[in-house]
């Protein structure tokens, strides 16, 4: 089954590519039938969702590394109770309890997504039991004993598998420790002692070559598959690099068309509206690329509207205006000359003077200039019969 981790190193996206998660997702990568997906989704952690960082799906992946192989120990664990029930050494019975145990426990953890606590107690467990097997077993370590030295190598592998690949030389290192002072110093029985009067060295090559070559392939593998996961992940990265230019560039194209389409409609407008026609307008949808620029042409254009129909009405009614201005004129001529005029008629009407009206611009300038220089006398009562009579005239 492969997994593969698709997202970079570097900081999330503000928002989750949906097409990356889509169509180069890890859930296209590996079944979703059989046992393992059904025991991932009880065990493991939930699939990362989209624009997830490299290290979310990295613990992903280890964290489905870890539920594999709880499921594959718990499994082997059945065939090493009856070792422990029917050996001379029941502390591999009551070890087989107690990482059943820890199984249990880091099952919850590892679905929380606790991976590395998880690699930390699967690995303590096994080896602390082992340790325990070897440290009590009766009279001392015997030549099947022996062999739990070999299965140390359990915890470089869960280390290695589980956790970062360079924390695999840790446990490698104890182990190693541990073997050698089993072999040498630690008590043994009589028949084991014997075994290592000709077969100690060759033994103690042998537990030191396991070690040391499971730990060198495991750090090679983990460093490599680290490597391809880098490089998948740089790949999905360019892809989606790619698809994202692509639909820029083909948004650019349909805002480039747009703005063609409504540059021509403005064209055409502007056209229609010097040709006379004042309903002309342009149309468009809110959001496109040039809808304010639009819009405040289209409010212009009503405003040129407006002002060319008041002007039309303003010529229209403009002799009246100005009929009606040179009436307010004359009226106010006739205001001003008013008491003037009173004052001198009264004048030369009392003192018997002729009229000395002035010169003026204003309409009643004929009336002024005849009038001036006469004489005004009040008019005597004539009877009815000489109305024919010709009236009293201005005299000089």
């Amino acid at each position: 089954m492969t997994h593969r981790l698709s997202t970079p190193q570097h900081s999330e996206p503000a928002t989750p590519d949906l097409w990356s998660h889509r169509v180069l997702g890890d859930h296209h990568f590996w079944s979703a039938r059989g046992v393992l997906p059904w025991w991932y989704r009880h065990t493991a952690p939930p699939d990362p969702p989209p624009g997830a960082s490299f290290e979310q799906r990295d613990l992903v992946r280890r964290g489905r590394i870890a539920s594999t192989i709880m499921l594959f120990l718990a499994c082997i664990l059945v065939l090493v109770v009856p070792i422990g029930l029917l050996g001379p050494n029941r502390q591999i019975f009551y070890t087989a309890l107690a990482v059943w145990c820890v199984i249990g426990l880091c099952l919850v953890l590892n679905r929380k997504g606790q991976v590395t606590l998880v690699g930390l107690l699967l690995c303590l467990s096994i080896i602390t039991g082992m340790y325990l097997s070897i440290l009590r077993a009766p009279g001392g370590m015997s030549p099947d004993d022996k062999d739990i030295l070999y299965l140390l190598v359990f915890g470089e592998l869960f280390i290695g598998a589980i956790l970062p690949v360079s924390w695999v030389f840790v446990p490698a290192l104890i182990n190693l420790t541990f073997g050698v002072l089993e072999l040498t110093i630690a008590p043994h029985t009589p028949l084991f002692a014997a075994l290592l009067v000709s077969s100690g060295p060759t033994i103690l090559f042998r537990l030191v070559q396991l070690h040391v070559f499971v730990t060198a392939v495991m750090w090679i593998l983990g460093l490599h598959a680290r490597e391809a996961i880098k490089r998948a992940d740089r790949a999905e990265e360019i892809a989606r690099l790619q698809h994202t230019l692509a639909q820029m560039s083909q948004a650019q194209m349909q805002e480039a068309q747009q703005v063609q389409t409504t540059v021509t409609a403005i064209i055409g407008v502007l056209t229609r509206t010097a040709q006379g026609d004042l309903l002309a307008r342009v149309p468009v949808s809110e959001g496109e690329t040039l809808w304010s620029l639009v819009g405040s042409l289209n409010i212009l254009l009503a405003r040129y509207q407006s002002a060319r129909q008041q002007a039309e009405e303003l010529e229209r009614i403009r002799p009246r205006v100005e009929h009606w201005r040179q009436c307010e004129q004359a009226l106010r001529w006739m205001q001003e000359l008013e008491e003037p005029f009173a004052r001198m008629v009264s004048t030369a009407v009392q003192e018997q003077q002729p009229l000395n009206l002035p010169a003026t611009q204003t309409p009643l300038a004929p009336y002024f200039r005849l009038l001036h220089g006469k004489y005004l006398c009040d008019r005597p009562a004539v009877p009815a019969s000489s109305l024919f009579i010709r009236p009293t005239r201005l005299s000089s």
